[in-house]
């Protein structure tokens, strides 16, 4: 399966439709929306982000709370999928993307590596997390304030 929004700019994407059509085994989705998108990432062994350049994108987060290991042809803002060992970055080698794929597939390393992006998620982007955090800074800031009138 494929998911792939036409970027702006983007004068190969019509060639890029026409090819995946041709492929017997790949389903293509120009777009899926964002509330019906988890299942397609449940469902996957591995999150391919083909971007040469991003920040940190949401459809990592996403990969990752799906317990869905990432293989990156370029993108690994701040080192997180190695550090965190949830993913490999390509460095922009489509060998290496090749050599990869084979890498997560073999023995099914994908699955531990799912099962830390999806550690990283629950630690690092959990919405009760960040509530907690929030308001810890809120309650110092009201502290702060407090002690200065």
């Amino acid at each position: 399966m494929m998911i792939c929004p036409q970027a702006s700019n983007d004068k190969n994407y019509e060639t890029l439709c026409s090819k995946a059509k041709t492929f017997k085994n790949l389903t293509f989705y120009s777009h899926i929306d964002y509330h019906q998108i988890m299942p397609y990432y449940q469902q996957a062994k591995i999150y391919i982000n083909t971007s040469d350049s991003e920040g940190f994108p949401n459809t990592f987060v996403q990969a990752g709370a799906a317990g869905t290991a990432i293989l990156s042809f370029a993108v690994n803002p701040d080192d997180f999928l190695t550090r965190y060992n949830c993913g490999l970055c390509c460095r922009g080698d489509m060998d290496k993307l090749k050599a990869g794929l084979a890498f997560l597939l073999d023995g099914q390393r994908y699955i531990e590596i799912g099962k830390n992006g999806r550690k990283y998620v629950e630690e690092n982007h959990d919405i009760s997390t960040i509530v907690e955090q929030y308001k810890a800074v809120f309650m110092r800031l009201a502290e702060q304030k407090r002690r200065t009138r």
